[in-house]
C-alpha cells in the first residue's frame, strides 16, 4: 500500500483557557506561531575505537512557543506587559491637584480625558476661602491631548497648586511588570487550507513572561506584541503514553 501524504498549509486561531478548564476564548490574530524544542543529550563515547558513540539518551529540556501578535486586546496587553488591565469607566474628575514645576511644560493628567467635554483649571485655596475664579484657556494655559500646559506670561506661576476638573474617557490602565508569569492552556485551532482538514495543537500548561521586545513604533507597520512562552509539565495529566505537555490532532487522511 502506498504511503498517504499531503502538503500542509495551516491557518487558524489561537485560543486560551484557564488551566484545567475547558473554557477557551479567542486570543489574538497571529501572523506566525513557532514551536521550538531544546533537547538534553547524554552520550556514552565509543571506547573501542573508530570514533562515534556507544549510546545516547535524550529528553526534553524545554519546549517553547513564539507568537507574533499583530492585533491587540486586553488579554494581549496583560500578558505582554506583565500586569493587570483595569477598565476605567467614563466619569467626572471634580478636582485633580497638581503642582506646577515649570511654565511651558505639559502637566499630564492621571486619566485619559474626554476631549469633547469641558475642562476647568482653578487655583487651590484653603478650606473656607471664597471660590477662586478659573484660569483662562489660551491665556493662562492651553489644553493638550494628555493634560494642560501652563503658559508663560499667564496667571499660573511655578510652584502653584492647581486643581483640574475634567471628564475621563473610557480606557484601559495596565500596571506593567507586576506579573512575571501568566499561565494558560493554549489551543491552536487550525486547518489545512489545502484540504480543509482540522489540525489542533493543545498545550496543556504554558507560562508567558512579559514580552521581551515591544515595538511601540515601527515605521509604517502595525505595532507588534510578540510573545515568547515556555510549555511546562502539566502534573495533573496521568497515564501511559499520554503527553503532559502537548497533544496534536490531525484531521488529514494520512
Amino acid at each position: 500500500m502506498p504511503t498517504k501524504s499531503t502538503t500542509v498549509r495551516l491557518a487558524g486561531l489561537i485560543k486560551l483557557a484557564p488551566l484545567q478548564s475547558n473554557a477557551f476564548k479567542e486570543f489574538v490574530n497571529s501572523t506566525t506561531i513557532d514551536q521550538s524544542l531544546e533537547i538534553e543529550e547524554i552520550k556514552v563515547e565509543n571506547g573501542t575505537g573508530d570514533g562515534g558513540n556507544d549510546d545516547i539518551d535524550r529528553r526534553v529540556q524545554a519546549l517553547k512557543l513564539t507568537i507574533a501578535a499583530r492585533r491587540v486586546s486586553a488579554d494581549v496587553l496583560e500578558i505582554a506587559l506583565g500586569g493587570p488591565a483595569t477598565r476605567v469607566a467614563a466619569g467626572a474628575v471634580p478636582a485633580e491637584v497638581h503642582t506646577v514645576d515649570e511654565l511651558g511644560a505639559e502637566i499630564i493628567l492621571e486619566n485619559l480625558q474626554d476631549a469633547s467635554a469641558s475642562l476647568t483649571v482653578i487655583p487651590v485655596v484653603d478650606v473656607g476661602d471664597p471660590a477662586p475664579d478659573p484660569y483662562e484657556l489660551g491665556v493662562d494655559y492651553e489644553r493638550t491631548r494628555l493634560g494642560i500646559r501652563p503658559l508663560e506670561g499667564g496667571a499660573i506661576q511655578v510652584d502653584d497648586e492647581i486643581s483640574v476638573s475634567y471628564t475621563k474617557a473610557p480606557h484601559l490602565r495596565v500596571e506593567a511588570l507586576l506579573r512575571m508569569a501568566t499561565e494558560r492552556t493554549v489551543l491552536i485551532d487550525a486547518k489545512n487550507e489545502r484540504t480543509g482538514a482540522p489540525w489542533v495543537g493543545l498545550y496543556h500548561r504554558v507560562s508567558f513572561p512579559p514580552a521581551k521586545n515591544l515595538k511601540w513604533y515601527d515605521g509604517n507597520q502595525f505595532a507588534s506584541f510578540d510573545l515568547e512562552a515556555e510549555v511546562l509539565i502539566a502534573s495533573w495529566i496521568t497515564g501511559n503514553n499520554i503527553s503532559r505537555m502537548v497533544k496534536v490532532l490531525v484531521g488529514d487522511d494520512l
